[in-house]
């Protein structure tokens, strides 16, 4: 039996009512899931554990805190999902005086970054102005926050060769402190054998020439001086050997 025209009009409005009922319920659903997603978002962002609360620094002598801050860009109290340690890594590791960086997160959303700086071996004048020296070579720029450390670091001079400033710097990094705040002045007395004779001037007034290799023997005119009391004298090293010997001094 074919269904009349007036049953076939209810159907088709009971089927919008059914559809229209499931779309409001859809849309509802959707709005409630919205309010819910964005009432836990405020709570999370006003929560104090959605912050990282302070970056704690190891390992800084040359550089400060508020330096380190400046060139991650980073603030106390910033949300922990925009610190990003690869790229506070990568940052950190782009600063001329910085060697290594490591870093770890604490409790309480606490960050231990880690530094190993670079040790400056001295300051080069030249031609160019004024720069330190990494240990690596590397010059590092003269800025007010370093001139504030008051820095005891010897004079380099007539250095003009970037392959022998960057041999003299590997030479004297492993130098211990005693020695090292003991130099005065280094400056490059004449060649031999295709590399430079230094003069290093030290604190007590002596002179010592001494080939760039043979720095490390430095500790000997130490002993030898610390014994004998010598002052405003001239020695001699060489790469092999015991001797410390004086010498004339020669005029300048």
């Amino acid at each position: 039996m074919q269904p009349s025209v007036d049953q076939l009009i209810r159907e088709r409005k009971l089927k919008h009512q059914q559809h229209l009922r499931r779309l409001w319920l859809i849309r509802g659903l959707f709005t409630l899931w919205l309010l819910v997603v964005v009432a836990l978002g405020t709570i999370y962002a006003l929560n104090p554990l959605s912050r990282a609360q302070r970056v704690i620094w190891a390992g800084e002598s040359l550089l400060s805190p508020s330096e380190l801050r400046s060139t991650v860009h980073w603030t106390d109290g910033e949300w922990v999902m925009r610190f990003d340690p690869v790229s506070v890594k990568e940052r950190l590791l782009e600063h001329p005086l910085i060697a290594e960086v490591t870093l770890s997160r604490k409790a309480s959303n606490t960050w231990l970054i880690s530094i190993t700086e670079r040790r400056l071996i001295g300051m080069l004048l030249d031609d160019q102005g004024q720069h330190y020296v990494a240990e690596d070579g590397s010059l590092i720029a003269v800025t007010p926050a370093l001139l504030q450390r008051n820095l005891s670091l010897p004079l380099i001079f007539d250095f003009t060769n970037a392959d022998e400033l960057t041999q003299l710097a590997l030479e004297i990094a492993p130098l211990n402190d005693e020695i090292f705040v003991n130099i005065s002045e280094i400056h490059i007395s004449h060649y031999a054998f295709n590399q430079p004779v230094l003069v290093v001037h030290m604190q007590d007034g002596n002179r010592v020439f001494v080939s760039i290799s043979a720095l490390f023997r430095l500790s000997d005119y130490f002993e030898v001086v610390r014994n004998s009391g010598i002052t405003h004298a001239c020695f001699e090293l060489i790469e092999t050997g015991d001797a410390v010997p004086v010498i004339t001094c020669p005029s300048d």
